[in-house]
């Protein structure tokens, strides 16, 4: 008995045809062609038309260990030039056509209600119309491609064509340009931020710039900052928690009071531990000079 992935070799190259894998193997047919199954005749992978030089290969999915047949063969036939994709090989031909259009109508289905993936489903739309053509060609089938993939081809042609769906497509094109554009700033904003030293990043991030800081600039102590949220000013810390500007500066009076039992921020953060050189409020860590001098510049406010 030989590998998987040998049967596929063998397969393509028309070499020792007795030889399987056991639950993947390859025959010869009368008119010439050969055909690979995964576990019995009841699934064909593929066929090799040597005569034609067309590998008809199936689009079908079955069982996880189909699909690592599917791929072996899919590697071990991608030398040919003629591989025409199709729902079953084994299929009459207005079977398949018939899959062929269902597919189309899915696919063009899915475009109506979502143009952000627009470029995606036209493309696999004209990728499964062409492989209809192909398979009609080789199949001598050109009637029945007109009866089911031209009426439903042509469809989905008039629908990308109207103005009302090039102002969509427009629209959304801009989107992504912008969305691309915003996310290559976020990579070059990160860039740099991973070339500044600790420090330097606390110290632009307290000016109020966009500077994302790890744990270890907030382990000995989170920075705090005045900023504004929806019109209204408040204090952010270093891990992302936003308190109105009224709380703050009630805190801010405790804070300079020593009046630290019993303290809660947003009545959700809770004073765990504080001594004469740290603060602890819930999951933030404060240096006392640090968080005395920032409580003083809140009440001036």
């Amino acid at each position: 008995m030989i590998s998987n992935s040998q049967t596929a070799h063998n397969f393509a190259h028309n070499l020792k045809e007795n030889l399987s894998s056991g639950n993947m193997f390859w025959e010869s047919r009368n008119d010439g062609t050969r055909r690979i199954y995964s576990y019995g005749h009841h699934f064909c992978i593929a066929i090799i038309d040597p005569a034609a030089d067309v590998v008809l290969f199936t689009t079908r999915g079955y069982s996880n260990t189909t699909a690592k047949h599917i791929s072996l063969v899919n590697s071990a036939v991608c030398h040919y030039n003629n591989i025409i994709y199709v729902y079953d090989p084994e299929a009459a031909a207005l079977d398949n056509l018939k899959q062929y259009a269902a597919e189309i109508k899915s696919i063009f289905d899915s475009l109506k209600k979502s143009i952000t993936r627009a470029a995606f489903y036209i493309k696999r739309i004209n990728d499964v119309y062409e492989s209809a053509y192909k398979y009609a060609e080789y199949k001598n089938a050109n009637i029945d491609f007109l009866k089911f993939i031209s009426p439903v081809y042509d469809e989905f042609t008039t629908f990308v064509n109207t103005p009302e769906f090039a102002a969509r497509l427009e629209s959304q094109e801009r989107r992504a340009a912008a969305d691309r554009e915003r996310r290559e700033a976020i990579k070059a904003e990160r860039r740099e931020n991973e070339r500044l030293t600790s420090a330097e990043r606390v110290a632009k991030w307290e000016s109020g710039a966009n500077v994302w800081l790890n744990y270890y600039d907030t382990e000995d102590n989170v920075p705090l900052r005045l900023t504004t949220r929806k019109g209204y000013q408040v204090v952010e810390t270093g891990k992302g928690v936003i308190v109105p500007l009224l709380e703050a500066q009630r805190v801010a009076t405790l804070i300079l009071a020593g009046s630290f039992e019993g303290l809660t921020v947003n009545d959700t953060y809770r004073i765990i531990e504080h001594n004469a050189e740290y603060v602890q409020i819930g999951c933030h860590r404060f240096k006392m000079d640090y968080l005395t001098e920032f409580a003083k510049k809140v009440q001036t406010l």
